[in-house]
């Protein structure tokens, strides 16, 4: 009698890769996290007068145009009245975190003054690393608006004095033969109301072109003189004609130099010889 066949079944072996998606996923974020802390670099605090325009994991900090670093948090210290401002930047710029560092905010601005900002008007603000010359340090003053660094900065600051306000504003500039060399800081009237008293800063650079002789006139505007012969039209800048400003010239034989807190007289116009006017400084 003959027996009845059976069937063997014989189980193969298969490889699975269900387990190589998550090993994948697990190696790229591992990559991502590996290159995010070697680009990260040191984490600094910056203290500015208020936070307008400043947000956190948005507002960027940049170098020459490049982006070196951003804002992670904000914090106001009620001691000061100012506001603690932490970011973190690129290991790129590491080497730039060192004393006499400074941060400008820079945001869309316009007045009599000009234009600032164009480009962070889509961006937001952004706040401009002005590297120092000092030892490594995480604590930075940081500054609203480039005239707010521009005012504390060394310089002589001098007065003028004027019966009448022409288009002089705190903001406008100084000009000595057409250069901006100094800013108009404020602008008050007098205790006894008989004239309007302009505080100006001269920069340390040109500090040396004014003298106790030095004579200073409202260059806002256009001078015109009509003759017989045709008309002269007087204008010291362009800038000046736009946004108004101050002008200063020194006579052939210069005073003496004078220190801070200097009264002169604001005159409404330019003599015409003091165009002639050519001191060796």
């Amino acid at each position: 009698m003959s027996e009845t066949p059976t069937a063997r079944l014989e189980r193969r072996s298969r490889t699975s890769y269900v387990w190589i998606i998550p090993v994948l996923c697990l190696f790229m974020v591992s990559a991502f996290l590996y290159g995010h802390y070697q680009r990260r670099g040191p984490e600094i605090t910056i203290h500015f007068p208020n936070a307008d325009g400043i947000v956190p994991a948005k507002t960027q900090i940049k170098y020459l145009g490049v982006t070196v670093g951003k804002v992670t948090d904000l914090e106001v210290e009620a001691a000061s009245q100012t506001v603690r401002v932490t970011a973190r930047l690129d290991r790129q710029a590491e080497s730039l975190a060192k004393g006499g560092t400074i941060f400008v905010m820079i945001k869309p601005q316009v007045s009599f003054q000009g234009v600032e900002g164009l480009t962070t008007i889509f961006s937001g603000a952004t706040l401009d690393l002005r590297p120092g010359e000092g030892a490594p340090a995480t604590e930075f003053p940081g500054y609203s608006s480039s005239q707010e660094f521009a005012r504390s900065e060394p310089g002589l600051e001098i007065v003028l004095t004027t019966p009448h306000n022409g288009a002089v504003s705190p903001g406008v500039g100084v000009f000595y033969r057409g250069m901006r060399v100094g800013e108009v800081t404020a602008v008050n009237m007098s205790s006894t109301g008989q004239n309007v008293v302009v505080k100006a800063k001269i920069d340390y650079k040109y500090d040396q072109f004014v003298r106790d002789n030095t004579k200073f006139w409202d260059s806002g505007g256009v001078d015109a003189k009509v003759g017989l012969f045709g008309a002269k039209i007087r204008v010291d800048s362009m800038q000046s004609l736009w946004n108004g400003g101050i002008a200063f010239a020194t006579p052939d034989q210069p005073g003496k130099p004078v220190n801070s807190g200097a009264t002169f007289v604001l005159e409404p116009r330019a003599d015409p010889a003091w165009d002639h006017w050519s001191p060796k400084l």
